[in-house]
């Protein structure tokens, strides 16, 4: 599934790629991608992920599964934090794109060829295997990785030390 906005792009234009989860981070990643995009003058791939899940019945047979209305609600996710940012007022061009499969791995070939991939911080990304799909990115992306933190996790951790 994919859509994309009336704002026209060439195909050889810079690229940067924002990944889209449940996160609040994902909504500071991709307003942070939306004015990185006008600096550079750079088009957005706006990307979600919705996980199969492999369900093996036997030696010789493997399906793969979506929970129930997965695919739409990652759908619902992606409109719902593009209408938050609108990125068109800021003129700048994007496309809206759902994948299914393992967020990493989805995320890391679809940034393939991309100036930057943005995601949002995970909240505890200090903590070992706190962040499976970040720490998979890191190790395999092929181009640069920007982690934006939340900024109402940043705000409730500065109110809570001080």
């Amino acid at each position: 599934m994919s859509t994309s906005n009336a704002v026209s792009f060439t195909e050889d234009a810079l690229r940067i790629v924002v990944g889209i989860d449940d996160s609040d981070a994902c909504v500071d990643a991709l307003r942070w991608a939306v004015g990185e995009a006008g600096r550079r003058d750079a088009r957005l791939d706006i990307v979600g992920v919705w996980d199969v899940e492999p369900v093996n019945l036997g030696v010789e047979m493997t399906i793969v599964s979506a929970p129930h209305g997965q695919p739409a609600q990652r759908m619902a996710r992606l409109d719902q934090v593009i209408e938050w940012v609108q990125p068109a007022r800021s003129g700048v061009p994007y496309s809206c794109e759902l994948l299914s499969g393992n967020a990493g791995t989805a995320l890391t070939a679809r940034s393939d060829g991309a100036e930057l991939l943005v995601l949002g911080a995970p909240r505890h990304i200090g903590l070992p295997f706190a962040a499976p799909t970040v720490t998979h990115i890191l190790r395999h992306a092929s181009c640069p990785v920007v982690l934006v933190p939340s900024l109402a996790h940043a705000i409730e951790e500065a109110a809570a030390r001080a």
